[in-house]
C-alpha cells in the first residue's frame, strides 16, 4: 500500500513538474518562431530591395547610352541632315562607351544607311530586331529591343534606339548596339549572396543577362514562374523554380521607363 502512495506521490509530482514547465516550453518554442519568422521577413525585405536596386542600376545605364544617343539624334549635323559628319561623331561616341558595339543609322524604309562597323557608304548592310526600329518611328520614343544574335559576330547583343526628328517628322532611328555581357558584368556588381540567381528580363521573356550561367540562359526564355510574373507585373514575393530547376523565393521589379525587368530568387 505504501509502494502504491509513494509512487501516486513521484507521478503526481512529475506531472507537477510538466505543468511547471509547460509555460517555458511553450515560451521557447514561440521564441524560435518569433525569430524564424523575423528572418524570413528580413530576406524578404533584402530580396525586395536589392532588386529594386538592380532595376535601378539598369535604369542609370540606359540612361547614360541615351545621353549619348540623344546628344547625337539633336547634334547640328544630325539636324542637317549630314551623314559624314553624324557618322564620324557617332565613331567617337562608341570609341567612349564601353558597353556598345556600334552605332547604327536606320531609315524608315528599314534600310540600314550606316553602321559604325562598317565604312560610311557601305551598302546592303542586313538589320536584325527590325521591330524595335519600328516602333521608334511610330512612337518618336526611345525603345529598347530584346537579345539577339549580332549578324557580324556570335556575340548577343541588344539595341536602345531614339528617333531623329527633322521637320516635326521622324526621319531616322538612330540605335546603338549593346553588349549583353556589359549587362552580365553589372549584375555581376551587385554583389549578390552566392545561392541568389538574378537575371535581366525582356517584356517577352527573353533573358538578356543572368549572373549564373549567362552562356546558357541569354537569349533564351525564363524560368516559367518568372515570365508568368513578368507578364502578370507581380509585386509580392512569391515561390519560384529557375531554370536550373532551384527552388527560390523571388522578386520581380521592372526597370523604370523600360521594357525590361529584373528578377531575383
Amino acid at each position: 500500500m505504501g509502494t502504491r502512495i509513494q509512487a501516486g506521490i513521484r507521478s503526481w509530482l512529475l506531472a507537477l513538474a510538466l505543468l511547471a514547465s509547460l509555460p517555458l516550453w511553450l515560451f521557447a518554442a514561440y521564441s524560435i518562431y518569433e525569430v524564424g519568422q523575423a528572418q524570413r521577413d528580413a530576406l524578404t525585405t533584402e530580396l525586395i530591395q536589392r532588386t529594386e536596386s538592380t532595376a535601378n542600376a539598369v535604369n542609370q545605364r540606359l540612361g547614360t547610352a541615351l545621353g549619348s544617343l540623344n546628344s547625337l539624334a539633336t547634334s547640328d549635323a544630325a539636324l542637317r541632315g549630314d551623314l559624314p559628319a553624324l557618322y564620324a561623331h557617332a565613331q567617337r561616341v562608341v570609341t567612349m562607351s564601353p558597353e556598345a558595339s556600334s552605332i547604327s543609322l536606320i531609315a524608315p524604309d528599314g534600310r540600314m544607311v550606316f553602321l559604325t562597323l562598317r565604312p560610311l557608304g557601305t551598302t546592303g548592310i542586313p538589320v536584325s530586331e527590325l521591330e524595335a526600329a519600328k516602333r521608334v518611328f511610330e512612337t518618336g520614343k526611345p525603345v529598347v529591343s530584346g537579345p539577339f544574335k549580332a549578324p557580324f559576330s556570335d556575340r548577343i547583343v541588344t539595341t536602345l534606339g531614339v528617333p531623329i526628328v527633322q521637320h516635326d517628322k521622324v526621319a531616322y532611328c538612330l540605335r546603338m548596339v549593346l553588349l549583353t555581357g556589359a549587362l552580365n558584368e553589372l549584375l555581376a556588381a551587385q554583389k549578390l549572396p552566392a545561392d541568389w540567381t538574378s537575371a535581366i528580363i525582356d517584356n517577352q521573356g527573353l533573358v538578356l543577362a543572368r549572373s549564373r550561367s549567362p552562356e546558357l540562359h541569354v537569349g533564351k526564355e525564363t524560368a516559367p514562374d518568372w515570365l508568368a510574373a513578368i507578364r502578370a507585373n507581380r509585386r509580392d514575393v512569391f515561390d519560384a523554380v529557375t531554370k536550373d530547376g532551384i527552388a527560390v523565393k523571388t522578386s520581380v521589379v521592372r526597370v523604370p521607363s523600360w521594357d525590361w525587368s529584373v528578377a531575383i530568387g
